[in-house]
């Protein structure tokens, strides 16, 4: 009946709605994820220690093209073996951003 097809069609239309933002959103934040590792490649930076120059901005453009994301963090994965040097690296080189 036609109440059927009807929902069917919102249904899918809906459903094809949010697959192009998550798709959107994917597409962003790999983006971004492979414009930080351009970055530090460029600046002979080795993973876990990166900075990222104005991240605040480049997040929040990023944020706002992932289906307006609330919040974009950059969390690098640091191994056990690595942990003294990259707090030590935080303190020396992010903390100082994170307070201006």
């Amino acid at each position: 009946d036609d109440f059927d097809k009807q929902f069917r069609n919102y249904a899918s239309e809906i459903v094809s709605v949010a697959t192009e933002n998550v798709e959107n959103s994917f597409g962003s934040i790999e983006s971004f994820a492979n414009s930080i590792t351009s970055t530090a490649t460029s600046a002979g930076q080795v993973f876990p220690n990166v900075t990222v120059p104005d991240y605040t901005s480049k997040a929040i453009r990023v944020a706002d093209l992932a289906a307006n994301a609330r919040l974009v963090t950059y969390a690098p994965v640091v191994q056990a073996d690595e942990r003294v040097g990259f707090e030590e690296y935080a303190r020396q080189a992010i903390y100082p951003q994170i307070q201006q």
